[in-house]
């Protein structure tokens, strides 16, 4: 029988014999301490790799246990005859290798944003390489407020330089940008409802009057509009979140008729006009005259802001959304009551109000027949 202690010793001094100074081995992860990682490269004692050597710049760990490596022998500890390795320089010697073949192959690649300084950003690739995005090639159009410090974005790679290297967002943002223009025009094109945030006017929020627009969005809010124009050369867009909604007018002639009396809320009073909201969406208007038969009596002294009314249609025009109101025709007309008082040849009394150039008004309250 064979002596398989002295074969298995003869077999493992044959394996270690191949293990040199600055050859590169293959070895797995068996634990990591406070100084050192254990690797098992299959000799007799595991190899040492310094933690400091695949620590992050925030001081966490590029490697775990359990993962399998390759690692560069640099040398032996004098003590414990530990191989000590080194994972960086083998690494950085991998990730210039990508470098080089992206740049070479014009693929983008991602990097991590570290730092600001005045031309630009100081940037890392894969935790080793450092480069440098220079302010011109770090945005397309204006700069932007949330590029930040910490962030992973992708890149193309400009030039390589001894330890270092140039790149730029730029293209890969204005080719980004147009890619979502194109689907957006599209989108426009096909009158589909679009969701965002951005700008609109207040009349364009409701059919119904909005007097405080802050009650009815909030900011940040996403929101589905409608595209009513886009300007491709100033690149802006007409929006409405009303055109989404049905149009009340559309069935204010089946609802509403000349001469119908009909009820609303007074919403807004002006100098020689009030409006009336008769339903969310559609409004009509009293115009000064049509308030009272009494010239002499204000608008907002017959009728307050927010408060009911009854008024009585006199006009319905749909395609102009305009629904004349009157408030007077409610009331009897007081010039057929003063022909069933006053005839022509009588004498009248009266008190004079006001002198005008053509001649005077003069408030009559008695008449006297002869």
């Amino acid at each position: 029988m064979k002596n398989w202690t002295k074969e298995l010793e003869k077999y493992l001094n044959k394996s270690f014999k191949n293990i040199k100074l600055s050859s590169i081995i293959s070895g797995k992860i068996i634990k990591i301490s406070d100084k050192y990682a254990f690797v098992d490269i299959g000799s007799k004692k595991e190899a040492l790799l310094s933690v400091e050597k695949f620590k992050k710049n925030d001081g966490t760990f590029i490697l775990k246990e359990e993962n399998e490596i390759q690692a560069l022998i640099t040398g032996k500890s004098s003590q414990d005859e530990f191989w000590i390795l080194s994972f960086k320089k083998l690494r950085e010697k991998s990730l210039w290798e990508d470098l080089r073949r992206a740049y070479k192959e014009k693929r983008t690649i991602k990097v991590k944003n570290l730092a600001l300084n005045k031309g630009g950003y100081e940037v890392e690739f894969e935790d080793f390489i450092k480069g440098f995005i220079p302010f011109s090639q770090a945005f397309f159009r204006n700069r932007p407020e949330n590029f930040l410090i910490g962030e992973t974005v992708e890149v193309e790679i400009l030039e390589i330089k001894k330890g270092n290297f140039i790149a730029s967002r730029k293209e890969l943002l204005e080719k980004e940008y147009k890619k979502k223009k194109d689907t957006l025009i599209e989108k426009i094109k096909n009158g589909e409802p679009l969701e965002g945030t951005g700008y609109l006017p207040y009349r364009e929020l409701d059919w119904k009057r909005i007097d405080n627009p802050s009650d009815y969005l909030k900011i940040d809010e996403k929101i589905k509009v409608k595209v009513l124009n886009y300007d491709p050369i100033k690149e802006k867009l007409k929006l409405s979140i009303k055109a989404l909604l049905p149009d009340p007018w559309e069935e204010v002639s089946q609802k509403y008729k000349e001469g119908q009396i009909v009820k609303g809320k007074v919403t807004k009073i002006l100098n020689f006009r009030a409006f009336i909201e008769l339903e969310p969406g559609i409004e009509g208007f009293i115009p000064g005259k049509e308030i009272t038969w009494n010239r002499k009596v204000k608008i907002n002294e017959i009728l307050e802001e927010n408060t009911s009314v009854s008024a009585l249609i006199l006009e319905i025009k749909p395609s102009g959304r305009k629904v004349l109101l009157s408030l007077r025709k409610l009331e009897p007309d007081p010039w057929v009551e003063a022909s069933k008082i006053y005839k022509v040849g009588d004498i009248v009394e009266g008190v004079i109000e006001k002198f005008l150039p053509q001649g005077l008004i003069e408030k009559y309250y008695r008449v006297r027949r002869i």
